[in-house]
């Protein structure tokens, strides 16, 4: 494979192209299935929110985490709450602070959404050489565990493991 030499520039602008390649190969399936979901941008917001942090989260920090109003994350706590798609209790520390986690119906829901995203990518996976794949999955592994947040833990669940 020939060597490519490109500027921080020139870089971003093949990588929006590749996210954007990439965005479009689930973006039907995902489409499809938050519409059978019923679900609106702010409750997808609060739900990515939750299972990204891995923890009961503060109404005010959830808001703040999505960009919401306290009013607006509470309205769309209480729909979600509603639907079963996520749980709140009182903070241990503080009654007057209401901690919203997601539930297993809401975690179950990110999982379809995330599975509807995988099965894109995988028909674009499919169509590269082993060769290609094994030097992109090399060069993602680099990007993520120069961008992860804890030195040593790429931002992945599923190491790709490295063949010799």
């Amino acid at each position: 494979m020939q060597a490519i030499h490109a500027t921080p520039e020139q870089l971003a602008d093949q990588l929006l192209s590749f996210m954007t390649r990439c965005g479009g190969l689930s973006h039907g399936n995902v489409l499809n299935a938050v519409l059978e979901l019923e679900l609106t941008i702010p409750q997808l917001r609060v739900l990515f929110s939750l299972q990204q942090s891995g923890r009961p989260t503060a109404l005010h920090e959830l808001a703040s985490e999505t960009g919401l109003s306290l009013a607006g994350a509470s309205r769309t706590v209480d729909v979600l709450a509603r639907a079963g798609f996520v749980t709140r209790r009182e903070d241990e520390h503080d009654r007057r602070v209401k901690r919203i986690a997601l539930s297993a119906a809401g975690q179950a829901t990110i999982d379809r959404l995330t599975a509807s995203r995988l099965e894109g990518l995988r028909g674009l996976a499919e169509q590269l050489t082993a060769t290609e794949r094994d030097a992109l999955a090399g060069a993602i592994a680099a990007v993520l565990e120069r961008t992860s947040e804890e030195p040593g833990l790429a931002a992945t669940e599923a190491p790709v493991e490295a063949v010799a």
